[in-house]
């Protein structure tokens, strides 16, 4: 059997990797681009949002090979992800592709654990043992990702050339998406400490935390990388709450949930919970990343006003779709991190 699955951050190389380890063909589109965009807007409507034409564009790249199932992600509240999975086949029947799928709830961790086992073991029929080494296997390899991109946010302030920056990741990005077994995960770990060490932090430099809607943040492409474009503006940024390579500590000032007490959804609770660690921690700024038309973003979005006023903090809304411009953003980002630069200097010479 061959499969294939869309991409959502790191996790489909996770699984990509369990399936493997138990012999099972799993194929990946590339990493989201224009072709993807292209394929996912000419096959949905306009109205639904930016992520779900990507996400259905990366299953129609592999439609030609014909994969006989499907991985497909979702939950309560990855606002249309789990009906569009339904839409999805439809167009896929379309197609003359008819893959069995196989779901993956990406919204609850014991869930996602129990959807993770149960497929793995139901599609490859191996022993209990060999499928949770398998899983253990794929997981240290999204830590592994994770960790690269900890160290990307950390360095890029304090890497002078962007374009050989990108270079060093893109290279690291593909060894780990190449590697297969514990051994090679550690060399590669190793390589990427020393490159931290080759490029000591800035901690002076300004520290911008990302939220939003998970599955925007999770996959680059969507935002245009703007975690990338505020890290070579000089901005050391984050997008959770365990970057051990951050060392802001605690400040004790005001705490979201003392005034943000509604629930926005099952995700967005840990939206505001990120928000008030970048507060907690005197973050230098707040970007809020989602795409146009999207619900549970804007029950939250419209609250962003009210934390900054209460905690001081700038933060600004940015809302993608398939026309955003680059131009614009760039734009937009160089103007927010100059207001973010000139307010900690005042801060600095109080």
């Amino acid at each position: 059997m061959k499969i294939t699955a869309g991409h959502l951050g790191a996790l489909a190389f996770a699984i990509q990797t369990s399936f493997q380890d138990l012999g099972v063909e799993m194929v990946l589109p590339p990493l989201s681009n224009a072709l993807t965009q292209e394929l996912g807007e000419k096959n949905l409507k306009s109205e639904l949002c930016f992520p779900l034409k990507l996400y259905l564009g990366n299953y129609l790249t592999q439609k030609d090979l014909k994969p006989e199932a499907v991985i497909f992600y979702n939950g309560c509240d990855l606002c249309n992800l789990t009906p569009a999975d339904k839409v999805f086949l439809d167009i896929f029947a379309e197609h003359s592709w008819h893959p069995k799928a196989y779901y993956f709830n990406v919204t609850d961790k014991k869930e996602f654990i129990k959807d993770y086992y149960c497929n793995l073991k139901k599609i490859s029929g191996a022993s209990p043992v060999k499928v949770i080494k398998a899983i253990i296997l794929g997981y240290k390899k999204f830590l592994l990702f994770e960790h690269l991109d900890n160290v990307f946010y950390t360095i890029r302030p304090t890497i002078s050339d962007q374009f050989k920056g990108e270079e060093i990741y893109s290279n690291l990005f593909q060894k780990i998406t190449d590697a297969a077994s514990f051994s090679s995960y550690k060399k590669i770990k190793a390589e990427i400490n020393d490159l931290f060490k080759s490029y000591p932090p800035d901690y002076n430099a300004p520290h911008i935390g990302l939220i939003g809607d998970p599955f925007s943040l999770n996959e680059p492409y969507i935002h245009q990388y703007t975690d990338r474009k505020l890290g070579y503006l000089g901005c050391i940024t984050d997008r959770w709450m365990n970057n051990k390579f951050i060392n802001k500590k605690d400040s004790g000032k005001i705490k979201l949930k003392k005034f943000l007490k509604n629930e926005y959804g099952v995700l967005m609770p840990r939206e505001i919970e990120k928000a008030g660690h970048y507060v907690g921690k005197s973050y230098d700024g707040i970007v809020f990343i989602s795409p146009f038309t999207c619900n549970p973003s804007d029950a939250l979005r419209n609250q962003l006003s009210y934390i900054q006023n209460k905690t001081g903090i700038p933060v600004v809304s940015l809302i993608f779709d398939a026309h955003t411009s680059t131009t614009g953003l760039e734009t937009r980002l160089e103007a927010f991190v100059d207001l973010v630069k000139l307010r900690k200097n005042r801060n600095l010479s109080k």
